[in-house]
């Protein structure tokens, strides 16, 4: 109610709004899209870091 009264939300949708739609095949990348790697993962939290044996 607050936020209402504040001017900061809405329950109107401006006339132009969308939500974008998946693509058809998922495992393609776009032009401006890089592949995701084992080290992106980790450093993200996303993935458990690797046991390396000396």
């Amino acid at each position: 109610e607050e936020l209402k009264g504040a001017g900061l939300l809405s329950t109107r949708m401006p006339s132009n709004f969308s939500v974008p739609l998946p693509p058809a095949d998922p495992d393609a990348l776009t032009e401006d899209e890089d592949a995701l790697t084992d080290i992106d993962l980790e450093e993200l939290g996303l993935l458990t870091p690797r046991v390396t044996e000396d």
